[in-house]
């Protein structure tokens, strides 16, 4: 699981992810708790430490990879959304809920 991906990629991955899981703890429903908008929104919110450039890098990444699906517009990606597959396997990873996800973040981090 994940052996496809860079460290970048798997932790913005499980960031997506543990964002994800907040929305739905929210009340929100599956399909808009997936939905994270563009590469530089994700970079702006949930990511303020890496560039937007990288952020964008790995959305792609991940859209490769069939974890995330994307619209591009303006050579970026423009609204990325989980997908089934990459919600499916983070369950899997982190049985142990938002926690787990957070150490894991925590080890990627350089």
């Amino acid at each position: 699981m994940f052996d496809d991906l860079t460290n970048g990629a798997r932790k913005t991955l499980a960031i997506l992810y543990r964002a994800y899981t907040e929305k739905l703890k929210n009340n929100c429903d599956i399909f808009t708790s997936s939905i994270f908008g563009s590469s530089v929104s994700i970079q702006k919110n949930l990511m303020p430490n890496s560039t937007p450039e990288n952020v964008d890098h790995w959305c792609r990444e991940l859209h490769r990879n069939g974890y995330l699906n994307c619209l591009f517009a303006d050579n970026i990606a423009s609204e990325t959304l989980l997908t089934d597959q990459a919600i499916r396997e983070m369950e899997n990873r982190f049985r142990k809920g938002a926690k787990e996800v957070t150490d894991f973040i925590a080890k990627l981090i350089p």
